[in-house]
């Protein structure tokens, strides 16, 4: 759809009859607003909001914020989003903010401490795996160790056995790595993704028959994997014996 004609179905700014059902003014704007967003019209949904921007709301700045970002005005939304949060931090707000701060590698920083301050105040331990995504491609120490703690509060969780274990691997800890990943199939032992990663880090340790053999367990479980079947081919390239045999 052209912006022409995503514009000629704009609804026309109806705030006098919002006005006769007793809406606030607030909630009218909020309302209008949203349903330009939805549209793909966010100027005009930016538009629409502009006037109650005097109000101290961190709703409405939230909301202006994310229109900004939308817009392509990443320093606005960012400066919204911080407006918001000096009104009221909450895990939303800081989410809001951190996904913003995401977006530039000079940030990235910004949008880990923003993520552990979400999760002190949410215990949703989604925030604290985000700052550990992020972190990865900053700090590899930081990142290990908001993964760790990750653990402490879920032991057999997922992602963190999983991303823990890749950055354990890139940081030359592969004892490490393999207690990660031993402990992702000791939780489901035909867990795919854990599978894969013992074979690789068997390849990297020239280990090629324990390798075989963790490969052979993906196939049985899944013969079209893409990864497990580009690995079977490297390691029928190797020979049938180990280096060291």
């Amino acid at each position: 759809m052209s912006d022409d004609d995503r514009h000629a179905n704009v609804p026309a700014v109806d705030l006098e009859s919002r006005y006769e059902q007793g809406i606030s003014d607030k909630d009218r704007r909020m309302s209008l607003s949203m349903e330009l967003h939805l549209q793909g019209c966010f100027q005009e949904a930016r538009e629409v909001l502009q006037p109650c921007l005097s109000i101290p709301d961190p709703d409405i700045l939230a909301s202006v914020a994310v229109l900004d970002a939308l817009l392509g005005d990443m320093e606005s939304a960012r400066n919204g989003f911080l407006a918001a949060i000096e009104y009221r931090e909450d895990p939303e707000l800081l989410r809001g903010l951190a996904h913003i701060c995401s977006q530039s590698l000079e940030r990235g920083d910004e949008a880990i401490e923003l993520l552990y301050r979400s999760w002190l105040a949410s215990g949703d331990l989604n925030d604290l795996l985000a700052a550990a995504t992020i972190a990865e491609g900053l700090d590899l120490e930081m990142a290990l160790t908001l993964y760790v703690e990750a653990l402490t509060i879920e032991s057999y969780n997922r992602l963190a056995l999983f991303r823990g274990g890749q950055v354990m691997e890139a940081m030359g800890d592969l004892d490490g790595a393999e207690s990660l990943y031993v402990r992702m199939l000791e939780s489901d032992k035909d867990d795919i993704t854990g599978l894969n990663a013992m074979c690789s880090l068997c390849g990297v340790r020239s280990d090629l028959a324990s390798a075989r053999g963790f490969n052979d367990a993906v196939l049985l479980l899944e013969p079209d994997d893409l990864y497990a079947n580009t690995v079977r081919q490297w390691l029928d390239g190797q020979g049938d014996e180990d280096p060291e045999q």
